[in-house]
C-alpha cells in the first residue's frame, strides 16, 4: 500500500454513491399549444392550435399556412375578424401547452363542443372526430 492510498480518508477511498434517477414526466411534453380567442359582444371563440413556440397571429397573417389554420378555418376566421373594428376587442388565453398533437386534437374536439354546448358561436369547423 503507498503512501497516498494511507493518507486518503476512507469516505474518500469509497466510491460515490450515484444520486438516484428523476421520477419520469407522467406523460411526454409536446410541441402542441391550445388557446381561446374569444370577442365578448359576439359571444363567439375561435380555439386555435399550434406548434412551437411562437403563437401565429391570426389577424395578421396572409396566408392559411402562416396563420397555422385550415384552409376552412381560414374563411370563416376572415369573415369573423371584419364583423369586429380592432383585433384589440379579441381576448385570447391559454388553455393548453406542451401537449402532444394527439392530446390537442383531443383538447380541441372537447372545448369545440363544451363552447358548443355554453351556447356561443364557435367558428373553428367541427374536426371530423366529432
Amino acid at each position: 500500500m503507498s503512501i497516498y492510498e494511507k493518507s486518503r480518508s476512507p469516505a474518500v477511498a469509497r466510491p460515490r454513491k450515484r444520486a438516484p434517477k428523476a421520477a419520469a414526466p407522467a406523460a411526454p411534453l409536446g410541441d402542441r399549444t391550445v388557446s381561446e380567442i374569444t370577442h365578448d359582444e359576439t359571444r363567439s371563440v375561435y380555439v386555435q392550435v399550434w406548434r412551437g413556440s411562437r403563437r401565429p397571429d391570426v389577424f395578421i397573417a396572409k396566408t392559411p399556412q402562416a396563420a397555422g389554420v385550415t384552409p376552412e378555418d381560414w374563411l370563416a376566421l376572415r369573415a369573423w375578424r371584419k364583423r369586429a373594428l380592432s383585433a384589440a376587442e379579441f381576448a385570447r388565453h391559454d388553455v393548453a401547452s406542451h401537449v402532444t398533437a394527439a392530446a390537442a386534437r383531443d383538447i380541441l374536439t372537447d372545448r369545440i363542443r363544451k363552447l358548443h354546448a355554453a351556447g356561443l358561436a364557435v367558428i373553428n369547423q367541427v374536426p371530423p372526430s366529432c
